[in-house]
């Protein structure tokens, strides 16, 4: 792939969206997937019965002067057996394993929304979360997936810990019997007695879509947890903990009631400046107008088959025509 020296990483973003099919009794593999712009019933979700879509976009604003290209990658429809969160996070795997990025020695970030926080996704990316000299036996061979960073948002109500280290002074007592502790002190992101000092912040301005010029003020804790399970251990595979909060810089008041929370995956992850860390979440709203432009242009969420094989091709097509409009958009 093409470097771009004056931007310091790849930005990729990576989501789900539903495409409906309720009168093609003849497809296979059909699902309810959830049905949006409809007013919500009292008491019950609103679904549909189609696809889902999974999408690893390439996020192209920095290079083209802030206009929101964002050309798809990969689309592959997501199977009714399948976890659309572990699905994506294998897509993400070979699409860096792949020849696009083979060569390729930049840091990739890509952003997520809070339905990828999980113990699914987060052991599906094993092998670009565990640090060297963090388990029994050190991963020597480099990867593709060495050079990943991954922004999640996290929802405001979850609880994380502070990673203890196995050679901490707490497991290295004489004599202590038992399992080392992997967990720390509890942060409970709603809970603001529960915060402890943080290890980084920054405050700067930025400007939204809408030319309105705000001060971004992000705090940061090091070395966060989240407990996993027995098969999917989380303990040795901490991340960034980002809390941003927008202030109005004419009277100082914060905008928000609720700050916006983050997480940064990766072996690579303090290479990334906490500028980069908000710019790289504010740029994932991209694959939605992406979304919409395929549905309502392109045709996504219009075309008729009675053959599933025929639906998958349809996306590689959509795909393509995309990427002959970015080709040609000058």
């Amino acid at each position: 792939m093409e470097e771009h020296n004056d931007t310091p990483y790849w930005l990729l973003n990576t989501d789900v969206t539903p495409i409906y099919r309720e009168h093609s009794e003849c497809l296979s593999d059909l699902n309810y997937v959830k049905k949006n712009n409809v007013v919500r019933r009292k008491g019950s979700a609103v679904i549909g019965i189609g696809y889902e879509v999974s999408t690893v976009g390439l996020n192209l604003r920095r290079e083209n002067k802030g206009v929101a290209w964002n050309p798809p990658l990969s689309m592959l429809r997501v199977g009714s057996a399948d976890n659309s969160v572990q699905f994506g996070a294998r897509q993400v795997k070979g699409i860096l394993e792949s020849n696009l990025f083979k060569a390729n020695k930049k840091l990739i970030v890509n952003s997520l929304d809070s339905a990828y926080f999980s113990v699914k996704y987060i052991g599906e990316l094993e092998d670009s979360l565990i640090e060297p000299g963090s388990q029994k036996k050190e991963l020597v061979e480099k990867t593709p997936l060495d050079n990943l960073v991954s922004v999640i948002r996290v929802p405001s109500n979850r609880v994380v810990y502070k990673q203890v280290a196995q050679d901490a002074p707490c497991n290295q007592v004489e004599g202590k019997r038992g399992a080392k502790i992997k967990y720390g002190e509890k942060f409970k992101l709603n809970e603001s007695k529960t915060h402890w000092v943080v290890d980084l912040e920054d405050t700067f301005e930025w400007q939204s879509a809408g030319k309105k010029t705000y001060q971004v003020q992000v705090e940061c804790w090091e070395d966060m947890v989240i407990r996993g399970q027995v098969q999917d251990k989380t303990y040795n595979k901490p991340f960034r903990l980002v809390k941003i909060q927008l202030i109005n810089p004419q009277t100082g008041v914060v905008i928000f009631q609720r700050p916006m929370w983050l997480a940064v995956f990766g072996k690579r992850r303090k290479e990334l400046s906490l500028q980069d860390i908000h710019q790289s979440y504010t740029n994932r709203f991209d694959i939605e107008h992406f979304f919409s432009f395929g549905k309502k242009k392109l045709l996504l969420n219009s075309y008729q088959s009675c053959e599933v094989n025929h639906v998958d091709n349809w996306l590689l097509l959509v795909q393509l025509a995309y990427w002959m409009l970015y080709t040609g958009r000058s």
